[in-house]
């Protein structure tokens, strides 16, 4: 297991700084490599008000080559109570009153609804045994 931890390779890591230190928002390319030519968009929380030095770090953390052709902030106005997402195209959509999913089920059959219903960096690895595919239901 160690040997796992020490070789494994990821991609670049985005933390945004809140004032006082550097939070861990997450991966960017986790869903297809950079060399596919496609863009990856990654929300990050209201940044504003840190004295106008607004900072985000992409770091290199672990043992691989990474290759970023270009890095964009796009900002988005939107009401408060509301979230902002990007398609892949890039296109901003405003998402209003949110609700949980009622299941979430891996192919397995696994009840994944607590590991899936809030960011909480609570993962599933899609590492199950005897399932034909990387899939939630």
């Amino acid at each position: 297991m160690i040997i796992v931890l020490l070789t494994k390779s990821s991609c670049p890591y985005v933390y945004v700084y809140d004032g006082e230190t550097y939070i861990f928002e997450g991966n960017i390319w986790w869903r297809h490599s950079p060399k596919s030519g496609t863009d990856d968009y990654m929300p990050l929380p209201d940044i504003r008000g840190n004295h106008g030095h607004d900072k985000i770090r992409i770091s290199n953390e672990l043992k691989e080559i990474q290759y970023t052709d270009l890095t964009e902030l796009i900002v988005v106005d939107h009401p408060e109570n509301s979230e902002v997402l990007l398609d892949k195209k890039g296109n901003p959509h405003v998402l209003f009153n949110k609700i949980s999913a009622s299941e979430a089920k891996s192919e397995n059959g696994d009840n994944l609804l607590s590991v899936l219903d809030k960011k909480d960096n609570d993962v599933f690895l899609f590492n199950e045994h005897n399932a034909t595919s990387n899939t939630v239901f």
